[in-house]
């Protein structure tokens, strides 16, 4: 290797490689006869494209056909990633700037819309669809896309699997690091899913986590080390909770390569490419929601038990660590059979007794990977307690490529799946999909299970991998059908559009006659009954230029079945921020007026806000179920 490359050289490496240089002086020329046997590597790499080629086309077009694709459907129902590459073509962050085009589960903040999937799916759309407007075009199918970048993940795995293959002396150690990029059963569930952008937002941060796991587990070159740190700046753009995948993997390589004797110019340019990434995602969040910490899911205008769970309060807080930790084990490892689930049953085995937003509508994943994360656990204490008997030789184990990659999947895979577990154990919301977040994780574990037995059993253990791989797939569900793919001629790539009443022809105020839902906004009067004038626990409302709140409302109603009836509790938000509670007067009998102070930097916006309402404390089922009537709402 070059000066920088490798392991520090010694006196005896310099003379073994001046005689293996003699060796090569004296081999035949190139014009001589060559056997199979000694034709040098290169020309069995050249030897290699072409199967490698064919074999990531038939995985893109297996990975297009079973997502719902055909000559025709290439396009998925949610707009908003191909809406984001249009408007990064234009030169702007967000989707549109009128709280007219808001709809289900955008965020609205400082007179924008934008999207809250990361900006990563959009980039990477962004070039095809500048090609194809070149061509006189406009939408590229997205569904060709996806396919593509299963492609570049499938021949980038090969390729380095091969240099891997060619240092340990093992083909079978890069045939399995290949089958496990390939046939993650996550990225199959997912392409097999709801086909909208939640899955879709998955499925591409799996495919540059696993991408970083390759690149992991094949270090040793510089190339390697640039092309980590480009796709660890990458991994919280495309979905937040990958960002602790790209911060292990450059950890893990800046490691590797001081380890080397590498010289620090290279290191400091890679981890510069992985700080320009995080900077972008920390700019680009505050640009669009505010804050280099928010990710616009305080923002969105959703379902009331979601606005409850990101905004006022989360129950799960209140659990014990053997509560959340039992819970959380059963949305890993035993949510398998979710066709079968009874609609009242509980969401998961083990779900702890408090409230949370819970959809389990997809296969995670199988006991077995539970058993062989225990597994690769117990291995890695036996094995460091022998090289600690041994004695911790940074050269003997970050130089010798057996057990720098044992060492690399150990701690990438084991903190990554640590970290994640730790976030997920009570957040407020969870999902199929939010757990197969901890897929590359788990991929690395298993390699540092597999592969030991893959050099040690060879094709036997490889047909073996190949078969649990499959039956993981074949056996994964989805629940319900997932959305039919679109043609181009019903492709929907346009927001909301609301036909109704100006905010301005409100005069600041809304009523049980004045209703909100005549603007027709989406979201605008949630949880507020026109006519009746009820309202739930949650209610939503879009307002223009507000100068303060001030709510005319009654008691909760009683309810018999439930006993005493609660007091109810008033709290409001506007673009993230709680709105100081300023009085609480009696109007009339049973009626009250409750009055919200609107915070300097809102008013002075002079903008269109959404503002959120919540009655209570909790969220239990009386808390979610109460009702109260609200009489008017005036905010100018």
């Amino acid at each position: 290797g070059s000066r920088g490359q490798g392991c520090p050289r010694s006196g005896w490496f310099t003379s073994a490689r001046a005689a293996i240089a003699l060796v090569r002086a004296s081999s035949p020329g190139k014009n001589e006869k060559h056997t199979m046997n000694h034709r040098p590597s290169s020309f069995r790499a050249r030897a290699l494209r072409w199967p490698l080629a064919l074999y990531c086309a038939v995985c893109a077009l297996a990975m297009m056909v079973i997502g719902g694709a055909d000559f025709t459907r290439l396009y998925v129902p949610s707009p908003y990633h191909r809406l984001q590459a249009d408007a990064l073509l234009q030169g702007q962050l967000h989707l549109a700037d009128s709280i007219y085009q808001v709809g289900h589960d955008l965020a609205w903040h400082d007179g924008q819309v934008n999207q809250i999937w990361g900006l990563g799916v959009g980039l990477w759309l962004l070039p095809f669809e500048g090609l194809w407007r070149l061509l006189g075009q406009k939408w590229f199918p997205d569904r060709i896309a996806l396919g593509i970048a299963f492609a570049l993940l499938t021949w980038y795995a090969g390729t380095a699997a091969w240099r891997l293959a060619q240092r340990t002396k093992s083909p079978a150690t890069g045939i399995a690091v290949v089958w496990f990029v390939t046939l993650c059963p996550a990225l199959w569930t997912l392409n097999q899913g709801g086909r909208l952008i939640y899955e879709e937002t998955s499925w591409y941060a799996c495919v540059v986590s696993l991408g970083l796991l390759v690149r992991v587990a094949c270090f040793g070159e510089h190339k390697d080390f640039f092309i980590c740190a480009g796709l660890a700046g990458l991994s919280a753009l495309v979905r937040p909770t990958h960002g602790i995948y790209g911060l292990l993997a450059i950890s893990v390589c800046t490691a590797l390569a001081l380890a080397r004797g590498w010289h620090w110019r290279a290191l400091l340019a890679g981890n510069a490419v992985f700080v320009v990434g995080v900077g972008m995602l920390a700019f680009t969040n505050w640009s669009r929601f505010g804050s280099p910490t928010e990710f616009g899911h305080r923002l969105t205008v959703t379902p009331g038990i979601i606005v409850f769970m990101t905004r006022i309060d989360n129950p799960m807080k209140e659990a014990s660590f053997s509560q959340a930790a039992r819970e959380l084990c059963g949305w890993l490892f035993l949510t398998r059979n979710v066709q079968a689930r009874e609609p009242d049953a509980e969401a998961v085995p083990g779900q702890a007794r408090f409230e949370r937003w819970r959809d389990a509508y997809m296969t995670t994943f199988s006991p077995a990977w539970a058993l062989m994360i225990i597994a690769a656990l117990v291995g890695a204490a036996h094995w460091l307690r022998c090289e600690s008997r041994a004695g911790l030789n940074p050269q003997r184990l970050f130089c010798r490529p057996g057990r720098a990659l044992a060492l690399s999947l150990l701690v990438w895979g084991s903190g990554s799946v640590l970290a994640l577990a730790w976030f997920y154990l009570r957040f407020p919301n969870m999902s199929s999909r939010y757990l197969l977040d901890f897929a590359p994780g788990f991929t690395g574990l298993a390699l540092f299970v597999w592969l030991p037995s893959v050099r040690k059993g060879g094709w036997l253990a490889l047909l073996v991998l190949a078969g649990w791989l499959g039956g993981e797939i074949l056996t994964s569900q989805v629940r319900p059908a997932p959305a039919a793919l679109l043609t181009r001629d019903r492709l929907r790539a346009e927001l909301p559009k609301s036909d109704g009443r100006p905010l301005a022809d409100f005069g600041g105020a809304y009523s049980v006659t004045n209703s909100p839902e005549a603007t027709r906004i989406s979201y605008n009067g949630y949880g507020w009954v026109s006519g009746s004038g009820l309202a739930g626990n949650i209610v939503i409302l879009a307002l223009d230029q507000p100068e303060f709140i001030e709510l005319v409302v009654e008691a909760r109603e009683t309810d018999a079945a439930h006993g005493v009836v609660r007091q109810d509790q008033y709290r409001a938000m506007i673009d993230a921020v709680v709105l100081p509670l300023q009085e609480v007067r009696e109007v009339a009998k049973g009626v009250r007026a409750v009055r919200f102070q609107v915070p300097e930097k809102i008013r002075r916006r002079r903008a269109n806000e959404l503002l959120f309402l919540c009655f209570s404390e909790g969220f239990d089922a009386e808390d979610r179920e109460s009702q109260r009537l609200l009489h008017s709402v005036r905010w100018r």
